[in-house]
């Protein structure tokens, strides 16, 4: 997992966890009736940065303490961290979504609730992945 809020550069409409460029969600709604404006788009990054700074999460898979920088990933990526992860994920979100009603239309809300939901499942479906393929092997005749 990634903390996409820590430079300007790289700043990112999502759950600050995974790859959804600023673009991504606006680039879903333009051309439409529905279309992000620039002060929505710049107001919605913000609220989900200060969001994303104070939340607290309490199982790091953001490589930001270099786990599995010495190789060992199956400690990283047990069932119960990427679970621990995702339940938080999901209260992160939360706040996301409560900010995110007061800066867009209710169109706009529904979509983007839409779009960071899938995009935490499509994460949700690869961490799994990761754990399983980096899980120690377990010996013959178990």
């Amino acid at each position: 997992m990634i903390d996409i809020f820590r430079t300007k550069s790289s700043r990112r409409i999502g759950n600050g966890k995974t790859d959804m460029s600023a673009g991504g969600f606006k680039d879903q709604l333009s051309g439409g009736p529905a279309a992000l404006a620039a002060d929505q788009e710049q107001q919605l990054i913000d609220a989900m940065s200060r969001q994303r700074q104070k939340f607290k999460f309490t199982t790091d898979l953001s490589g930001g303490a270099k786990p599995g920088a010495n190789g060992d990933f199956a400690s990283m990526l047990t069932e119960e961290k990427v679970a621990q992860s995702f339940q938080e994920q999901d209260q992160l979100n939360e706040k996301y979504f409560a900010q995110a009603k007061g800066i867009l239309s209710p169109t706009q809300f529904d979509s983007f609730q839409k779009y960071l939901t899938s995009q935490h499942a499509i994460q949700k479906v690869g961490m799994q992945m990761a754990a399983k393929m980096f899980a120690p092997t377990k010996p013959s005749g178990e």
